[in-house]
């Protein structure tokens, strides 16, 4: 991914040169990761995450401490039942880790979904705010330090403070 930005920021500023002429385009740079989590929505955007997130938690603790006690019964009393009921018993313990294997997975689905949904107005909000300094500056490009795409870049060129006044961030 990093090689991918790097030679679409060198083609960028290759292409940017017209054939006859230099032409010098401004470039600033931000790191959004830093960005973003400097904003307040942050805060409340993870604590809503976090409740979302504790449930599932419990219930998958639940699942597992289930699991456990079927596992230790099995192997605590599997030498006193019969073969039919230990196939059982072995079956209803496959289930349980297949019930847990989907839980988990529906799990880290609805999280992945639930952050997506909680972030993407930070990250709209982040992005729009970027632009408009952007604009306002003169740059005709801004890259993303959190990318670790760029191997130089002066200070006078980082717009964080800009974009942060922009968002009433302090």
């Amino acid at each position: 991914m990093k090689k991918i930005f790097l030679s679409l920021a060198f083609s960028i500023i290759l292409f940017g040169f017209n054939n006859n002429s230099v032409s010098a385009q401004k470039i600033a740079f931000i790191n959004s990761d830093s960005l973003i989590i400097s904003m307040p929505d942050t805060d409340s955007a993870n604590k809503k995450l976090e409740a979302f997130v504790t449930p599932l938690s419990n219930q998958s603790r639940l699942l597992e401490d289930e699991y456990h006690k079927m596992v230790s019964d099995y192997e605590n009393n599997s030498n006193k039942w019969a073969p039919s009921i230990k196939e059982l018993k072995g079956n209803d313990i496959a289930q349980m880790e297949q019930k847990i294997k989907n839980f988990q997975e529906k799990a880290q689905a609805d999280v992945s979904e639930k952050r997506q949904d909680l972030f993407a107005p930070i990250i709209a909000k982040a992005k729009n705010a970027i632009a408009t300094v952007a604009k306002e500056k003169g740059y005709a490009y801004v890259l993303d330090e959190s990318q670790g795409a760029i191997l130089y870049a002066s200070q006078s060129d980082n717009i964080m403070s800009d974009v942060k006044k922009k968002l009433g961030i302090k």
